[in-house]
């Protein structure tokens, strides 16, 4: 008899499971974000046009103005029927997913997707998103018969009870649960002892300036950093960007001679312009280049279009009259060859730059 009642919380993790696995994909959004990239939103509408069948992105346009005429309340709904979309196209479409709600130029909207990103993870089942809406309202309890509701506690009594449990992640996950617990959980006093040992936990505001805190730091080592990934888009100190084998880089011309991948493909990836030339991830690289060509096949193409230094040095060497003619011509066929990257590591490239805070 309790596999029936079990039924749809297990139908539901499934889907569940695969938006966490999107929810992962998504970079972290700072509290004083302006807009997204229009770089991103440029890169990534080239990489729907290439990945996507015209009738997937018909839909999903659709999808998008029904969004902007529905409103915010709307979100929920916008993930399940993109999700309905794109998991046809696994794993590109978590991918796209991620990036379809990270380039959102509206934060509002953005914000609004990511909540309800949130609570698709969370929820499963609809019946477990029915019971989690339910318990939201307020935790009920019994005392000698009389219903008891949390919320219906003097602030004072509230604010002692949340100083028990001040800690930033208690705080902020009571914040969400109704307006009542978000205006006390940013009161100052609370997030005094969330701050414990902080250098800055006096004065006011401390809520504010402890995300900030927080948001300054290396997602890695959580030190204090100045620098923030632009192709990431997260906070990043120098030594992690070099000792991360996932934040390594490479060159749009190694890029394109080591994964035998056109420029205009290579455009749909996020990258960076910077002074030692343009950059891009190598695993998102690595990644496209295992969309287009299978191991054996880029196998091929490198045996076909690479021609290394020993296999070049023992062509038959061309007999030329000699002149000034054919001086000039070689000197000229000498300038046009390619140059040799000096650096094919990226060790002096970097996709940093200097936080806007």
């Amino acid at each position: 008899q309790a596999e029936p009642a079990q039924r749809p919380a297990q139908l539901g993790g499934g889907r569940a499971a695969d938006l966490a696995l999107v929810r992962e994909r998504l970079p972290r959004l700072p509290p004083n974000a302006s807009s997204a990239s229009e770089e991103r939103r440029r890169a990534f509408r080239r990489r729907m046009q290439l990945l996507l069948p015209q009738e997937a992105l018909t839909a999903l346009r659709a999808l998008g103005a029904e969004f902007s005429t529905q409103g915010l309340s709307y979100a929920g709904v916008y993930i399940d029927r993109a999700w309905d979309i794109l998991r046809r196209h696994r794993p590109t479409g978590m991918e796209l997913l991620a990036d379809m709600i990270s380039t959102q130029a509206d934060l509002t909207m953005q914000r609004a997707l990511r909540c309800a990103l949130q609570h698709h993870c969370d929820g499963g089942a609809p019946e477990a998103v029915a019971k989690v809406k339910e318990e939201e309202r307020g935790h009920k309890s019994s005392v000698d018969g009389c219903s008891l509701f949390v919320l219906d506690l003097p602030d004072a009594q509230l604010l002692l009870v949340l100083s028990f449990c001040a800690s930033p992640h208690c705080l902020s996950a009571s914040g969400v649960a109704s307006r009542t617990l978000q205006r006390l959980t940013a009161t100052d006093s609370l997030w005094a002892i969330a701050w414990a040992g902080g250098a800055l936990r006096c004065g006011s505001d401390l809520r504010q300036r402890f995300l900030a805190h927080r948001a300054s730091q290396c997602v890695e080592c959580r030190r204090p950093t100045k620098f923030e990934h632009v192709i990431v888009g997260c906070r990043l100190c120098e030594q992690c960007e070099r000792s991360c084998p996932h934040y390594a880089l490479v060159r749009s011309g190694a890029a394109m001679t080591q994964f035998q991948l056109p420029e205009r493909v290579l455009l749909t990836l996020p990258h960076m312009d910077g002074a030692t030339g343009r950059v891009y991830l190598r695993s998102a690289v690595e990644g496209l280049a295992a969309h287009h060509h299978t191991r054996e096949g880029l196998q091929r193409l490198r045996a076909k279009n690479v021609v290394g230094e020993s296999a070049s040095g023992r062509q038959r060497r061309r007999d030329v009259p000699q002149g000034r003619a054919s001086c000039q011509s070689q000197a000229r066929e000498i300038r046009g060859q390619r140059r040799v990257d000096d650096d094919p590591c990226c060790f002096e490239a970097t996709a940093l730059q200097l936080a806007a805070d």
